[in-house]
């Protein structure tokens, strides 16, 4: 990921699964992460993903609404171990931006907005 003053980071998860459709692409993620980013998503580890027309509960609609994106949304708090990887893409949008929260490993969360992101799958 690359934040808007082209700060470098990234993140490494050495075991990351999905379940099937039947189970809402649930997300499991066996390890923390490594890397320069600090670990901003080892806490959707058994999220199930939702989206502005698919959610399971109502805690996950609030925060697609709130957050403006689909996810696997644990909760809508920004704490700093949370993101938000599929927000809108610009300055000025605060917590509906793309953001890390520890990018940087700041000891407040970070909603600096990210200029590119990727989330690259290896099977």
């Amino acid at each position: 990921m690359k934040d808007i003053s082209d700060v470098e980071a990234y993140e490494q998860y050495s075991r990351v699964w999905f379940e099937t459709e039947r189970y809402n692409y649930r997300i499991r993620i066996g390890e923390r992460g490594t890397g320069t980013a600090g670990d901003s998503f080892y806490i959707y580890y058994s999220e199930d993903f939702s989206t502005y027309d698919h959610y399971s509960n109502s805690a996950q609609r609030a925060c697609i609404t709130s957050l403006v994106s689909g996810f696997w949304h644990h909760s809508c708090n920004t704490a700093r171990e949370r993101n938000n990887l599929n927000g809108i893409y610009g300055r000025g949008q605060g917590t509906k931006g793309v953001w890390w929260g520890t990018f940087g490993h700041l000891t407040v969360q970070n909603t600096s907005p990210l200029k590119t992101v990727q989330m690259m799958i290896r099977n």
